[in-house]
């Protein structure tokens, strides 16, 4: 984590908490908020969660790519044709229906 972030307890959270929010909206580095006994709590700027958004879906569609690329090479998947596939899901609809 970045060396300047700063720590802070509930109880002075509870105290500067709109001088925290005026600063870390404004660009300063992230705050952490810590309970004992309880996970801490970042607080982050606007651009920074919109920046670890995009970082997560980012993330998120590479682990997509990689589990579809791992199904295209396993031998063991069977490989219909596009027509194929949508007439078993007629037939299917149409068991349903009856």
């Amino acid at each position: 984590m970045n060396p300047s972030t700063r720590y802070i307890t509930v109880q002075d959270a509870n105290i500067q908490f709109d001088d925290l929010l005026t600063q870390v909206s404004g660009g300063s580095d992230p705050v952490v908020i810590q309970a004992p006994g309880s996970d801490p709590v970042y607080l982050i700027s606007q651009r920074d969660y919109e920046l670890f958004q995009q970082l997560l879906q980012r993330l998120e569609d590479k682990q997509d790519l990689e589990l579809a690329e791992a199904r295209t090479v396993d031998p063991q998947q069977e490989l219909i044709e596009f027509d194929q596939f949508f007439a078993t899901l007629d037939d299917e609809d149409a068991s349903v229906s009856s």
